[in-house]
């Protein structure tokens, strides 16, 4: 336990996501003090591209993990598969090869702690890079 808590907005947040499917992806970081866990950002679906499919979105979700976290984060992604009528709510802890040693521990030891906080993911997901995190990975997961 890192000692880092999880702010209420990011359980808000959330709970908005699974209730009334608001958004396609929610990222945390932890605050520059390092004593919480907060929204960074969020895609609502209302801002999606019209006509994607759902691996376009998924690419497209990826893509900004790589470009704005070059850090750490932690991502809350509405899955949508090809072969299902549903969406499935997955956690990633997204830990780049090339982010500080001290923010993977940090953030490591803090997944545990949101994961208690965000009751309803389907599944619990860690990448370094987005080859463990890709579309058929995750599909497989499922």
């Amino acid at each position: 336990m890192s000692g880092v808590d999880v702010a209420d907005e990011c359980v808000e947040v959330y709970n908005e996501m699974k209730s009334s499917f608001k958004y396609r992806y929610i990222t945390y970081t932890i605050n520059r003090e390092q004593d919480a866990v907060v929204v960074a950002d969020t895609l609502p679906t209302s801002k999606e591209e019209s006509g994607a499919s759902p691996e376009q979105k998924y690419a497209s979700f990826l893509k900004v993990l790589e470009k704005d976290y070059a850090d750490c984060c932690y991502a809350l992604y509405d899955f949508e598969h090809t072969q299902q009528a549903y969406s499935r709510v997955i956690l990633i802890l997204w830990t780049p090869n090339n982010a500080r040693p001290m923010s993977k521990m940090l953030y490591s030891s803090t997944y545990d702690a949101l994961r208690r906080e965000l009751p309803g993911v389907y599944r619990y997901v860690v990448g370094e890079d987005t080859d463990e995190i890709k579309w058929d990975v995750i599909v497989s997961k499922l």
